[in-house]
């Protein structure tokens, strides 16, 4: 290719970004998305709606198949995700480090997670995902730390990747009948604490704030009630356990009401 070529590509890229900031700024000026407001609770009912749904085109024996290519196509949908939020962030000049874009938020390693999950069907991937998902990542959809609303592209992308978590987890319970350990409490507690101590040392080596551990969200949170200073640190580790518990009542109360198979009781 030639530097004629080079060019070319390069002013229709600058042109298609300009134009999608057009009209951004046209349809939808900078502002506060309303907490709980029509928006927010279309997004919170999608996130259930969906996979419910998609779990019942699923749960036949037969939809095997139509299964394997829902998780899969999911799962492309949130790398995807990932990408373009990363070069539009670059691109408007958010991310003015490169600190700033380090995959060290706990929903990042859920996303992680859950990818995982659905590509390869791992167990323990499948389990952080369920326990940071809907533990950590369900208290980012509930309040968000977003400063834009719909049709932003920073807006779409926080919404895809946070309840993209979501919904794969319930996809890959309710549609494709995975589900967490005996155990799973001490076990997705203990890498919680793996997270805490890579994050932590990553926030102290750069200067950054991932997994809020320096300080808390610039809007409103559940941290907000847990404590001044670095004390909701500790309340979050004591709340991580019990919504952990919390979270694996349901399949604990399944087994202990399971019949117990007469071999075994003799």
């Amino acid at each position: 290719m030639t530097a004629a070529d080079f060019s070319t590509i390069d002013k229709t890229r600058m042109n298609f970004f300009a134009a999608v900031e057009q009209a951004i700024t046209a349809s939808s000026p900078e502002r506060k998305m309303a907490l709980f407001g029509p928006l927010h609770l279309t997004i919170l009912l999608l996130t259930v709606a969906v996979p419910y749904f998609l779990s019942r085109l699923t749960r036949r024996q037969e939809r095997v198949g139509a299964a394997r290519y829902l998780a899969v196509s999911i799962a492309v949908i949130l790398i995807v995700n990932r990408i373009l939020s990363i070069v539009w962030g670059a691109h408007m000049g958010t991310l003015l480090r490169w600190q700033d874009a380090l995959p060290m938020h706990l929903c990042d390693w859920a996303s992680f997670a859950v990818i995982v999950a659905l590509v390869w069907r791992g167990q323990l991937a499948y389990e952080l995902a369920y326990l940071w998902g809907l533990a950590g990542t369900l208290q980012a959809v509930l309040t968000p730390d977003l400063a834009y609303t719909f049709p932003n592209p920073f807006f779409i992308g926080f919404f895809v990747d946070h309840c993209g978590i979501i919904v794969s987890v319930l996809f890959l319970t309710w549609g494709l009948g995975m589900r967490p350990r005996p155990g799973v409490v001490l076990r997705g507690w203990g890498w919680t604490q793996v997270y805490v101590l890579c994050a932590g040392l990553v926030d102290w080596l750069t200067d950054t704030n991932y997994g809020y551990l320096l300080r808390k969200p610039l809007h409103g949170s559940l941290m907000d009630f847990l404590g001044p200073g670095h004390w909701y640190v500790l309340s979050l580790e004591g709340l991580s356990l019990v919504f952990f518990t919390v979270l694996y009542a349901p399949f604990w109360w399944a087994d202990r009401r399971r019949p117990v198979p007469l071999a075994a009781a003799s």
